[in-house]
C-alpha cells in the first residue's frame, strides 16, 4: 500500500472531482488512492444485500467515514462512476499516515473480498474510536514518548514490550508485566536528573519498580517518533501494529501534530541505564502530611549506582539487551 500512494504522490496533478485510485494488494474489489486534495483514501466495496444496521457516516477533524457513497475514480486504465464506503485520512502527519495505512492492512484483513455491510460497520466504528483519541489531552512530551518507544527499539521482545505498555490509562508506570514495572525517564540535559512523582517512588509500591533513565540531544540528523515507530513496526504482526498505534494517539493525543523533532539515537544507546527506584533519593511519606497530593519534584540519578550489569533478570527486564 505505501508503494501506492509514493506513487500516487508523483501525480503532477489531482483532477477535482476523482478519486485517483489503484486497486488494493490482494484485494482487487477494494481501492487504495488519493483524493483531489490530496488526502489518503481507502474505498470499500460491499456487497449489496439488505443490511440490519443503518450505517451512519461521520466526519471528525482527522477521519472521515462515509458510508455507500457514488465516487468518480480514476487511474490509468479508466475512469467509472461507482458506490463505496470511504475511509478518508485528513492529514499530512507522517505518524497518523503511518497509522492510517495499517489500519487500511488491518481492515481489509479482517474483510476480506467481498464484506458487508454490517461486518464494515462494526470494524469501522472501532476505527472512529481510535482516532477520537486524538481530541484528548497529550499524557507525555514528545520526548517523553520518544524515550518510552526507544525501550522497546532496544530490547529483544517488541511485542512483549508493547504487550505491557500503559496497560491501563492511569497506569503510574510505563511499562508493566506483572512481573516488573518500568518508568522511563528521558533527557536533554547534560546531567542525569528527572522528574518523578511521590508516587512513582513511594516505598509501598517500589518492589520491582526499576527507572530506566536516557540521555540524549536534539539533532538534526537524529531519529524522530515517526522513525523509531517504523524501525519497530518491520519486526510485529499487523495486531501489533495497531496496538502500538493505538497507544500512540492514545499517549500523544492533541499534540501529535507538533511531534516532529529528532532525537540522537546513538547518544541514547550509549547511555541509556537501570536503577532501582529504592536507591533514588526520595521524600519520605512519613515526612508529607496528608493534606498535600500530587507532589512531584527532580531527582540526580548522577551518584547512584545502576543496575545495568545484573547477571539475573526477569519479566520485562529479561526482554531488554
Amino acid at each position: 500500500m505505501r508503494e501506492i500512494i509514493n506513487k500516487l504522490n508523483e501525480l503532477d496533478e489531482l483532477q477535482e472531482g476523482y478519486f485517483h485510485v489503484e486497486s488494493t494488494p490482494n484485494f482487487n474489489n477494494h481501492l487504495i488512492g488519493k483524493d483531489c486534495k490530496g488526502n489518503i483514501i481507502l474505498l470499500l466495496k460491499c456487497i449489496e444485500e439488505e443490511s440490519t444496521i443503518n450505517p451512519v457516516s461521520s466526519q471528525g477533524e482527522y477521519l472521515n467515514i462515509l458510508y455507500q457513497k457514488e465516487c468518480k475514480i480514476k487511474n490509468k486504465l479508466e475512469e467509472k462512476i461507482d458506490t463505496f464506503t470511504i475511509l478518508q485520512l485528513k492529514s499530512d502527519n507522517k505518524i497518523l499516515i503511518n497509522t492510517f495505512i495499517n489500519i487500511c492492512e488491518h481492515i481489509l484483513q479482517e474483510l476480506g473480498q467481498y464484506p458487508n455491510i454490517d461486518n464494515t460497520v462494526v470494524i469501522l466504528q472501532s476505527i472512529k474510536k481510535l482516532f477520537s483519541n486524538l481530541i484528548n489531552r497529550s499524557k507525555k512530551t514528545e520526548l517523553g514518548l520518544w524515550g518510552e518507544l526507544f525501550l522497546i527499539y532496544i530490547s529483544k521482545d517488541y511485542e512483549y514490550l508493547i504487550d505491557s505498555w500503559h496497560k491501563n490509562k492511569n497506569d503510574t508506570f510505563d511499562f508493566n508485566d506483572g512481573s516488573y514495572k518500568i518508568e522511563v525517564k528521558t533527557t536533554t540535559l547534560s546531567e542525569r536528573k528527572h522528574n518523578f512523582s511521590l508516587q512513582q517512588l513511594s516505598n509501598n509500591m517500589s518492589d520491582n519498580v526499576v527507572v530506566c533513565s536516557i540521555m540524549t540531544s536534539e539533532i538534526d540528523l537524529g531519529c524522530s517518533i515517526i522513525e523509531l515507530v517504523k524501525k519497530i513496526s518491520e519486526r510485529i504482526s499487523i495486531k501489533h501494529k495497531l496496538k502500538l498505534d493505538e497507544k500512540i494517539l492514545e499517549i500523544g493525543g492533541n499534540e501529535i501534530n507538533t511531534f516532529k523533532n529528532k532525537f540522537d539515537l546513538s547518544t541514547a544507546v550509549n547511555s541509556f541505564k537501570f536503577y532501582n527506584s529504592t536507591n533514588i533519593p526520595n521524600i519520605k511519606k512519613e515526612a508529607i502530611s496528608n493534606d498535600l497530593s500530587n507532589i512531584k519534584f527532580t531527582a540526580s540519578l548522577e551518584n547512584i549506582d545502576s543496575i545495568n550489569n545484573i547477571t539475573v533478570r526477569e519479566g520485562l527486564l529479561s526482554r531488554i539487551q
